[in-house]
C-alpha cells in the first residue's frame, strides 16, 4: 500500500472509531451548556431561507458532571432569501444560559427561539440563548422539533439521557 492510501485509510479509520462521547469543548462560565450543530443543509428559495442540522448538547449533569444529549436536532429559517439553492451550510454553536431551556433540551422537549431572549456576543445584554456562530438573530429556530402528525400514530420517542463524556487531557 502506497504511503497516501495508508494515511488515507488511517485517517478515515480514526474517524470511524472516534467515540461520540469525548469532548474537546467546554462550557463557557456561567453558563448551563453549549449546543454544537456540526452538519447544516440548508435551502434557499426566493424570500425563503431554512436550514436542517442535528448535533448534541453539552451540559452538565445532576452531579456536575459532563456529559451530553446526542442528536439534537434544529430547524431554522427566515424571510431573506434571494437566491434558489442547496447545499451545506456551516456550524452551529448556541450557548445556553437559562435553566428551564437546559432541562428541555435534557428531556427532548421542543423549545422554540421565539419564547427565549436571543443575544449574541457583541449585544450588551446577555439572552437566555448566545448565538456564538452559524445563524444571525433574524433567523428563528427550533430544537427539538416534532413532526405534528407523529402523536397521531401513536409514536412516542424514547426519553433522552445525558451520557458522561470525557475530556482529552494535554500532554
Amino acid at each position: 500500500m502506497n504511503q497516501l492510501a495508508h494515511s488515507i485509510f488511517f485517517a478515515i479509520l480514526s474517524l470511524l472509531l472516534q467515540s461520540p462521547t469525548v469532548v474537546a469543548q467546554t462550557i463557557p462560565n456561567g453558563a448551563l451548556g453549549v449546543v454544537s450543530i456540526d452538519f447544516v443543509k440548508v435551502g434557499h428559495l426566493p424570500f425563503l431561507y431554512g436550514l436542517k442540522g442535528e448535533g448534541r448538547y453539552l451540559t452538565y449533569g445532576k452531579e456536575g458532571e459532563l456529559c451530553q444529549v446526542a442528536h439534537v436536532p434544529l430547524v431554522a429559517g427566515s424571510f431573506n432569501s434571494q437566491e434558489i439553492g442547496f447545499g451545506a451550510g456551516g456550524a452551529i454553536e448556541l450557548v445556553i444560559y437559562n435553566a428551564e431551556l437546559s432541562e428541555r433540551l435534557k428531556t427532548g422537549q421542543k423549545a422554540v427561539s421565539a419564547h427565549y431572549n436571543v443575544s449574541i456576543p457583541s449585544m450588551m445584554q446577555q439572552g437566555d440563548i448566545e448565538i456564538v456562530s452559524g445563524l444571525t438573530l433574524a433567523e428563528g429556530f427550533v430544537l427539538h422539533p416534532r413532526k405534528a402528525w407523529s402523536s397521531w400514530f401513536g409514536y412516542h420517542p424514547k426519553p433522552l439521557t445525558c451520557e458522561p463524556v470525557y475530556q482529552h487531557k494535554s500532554l
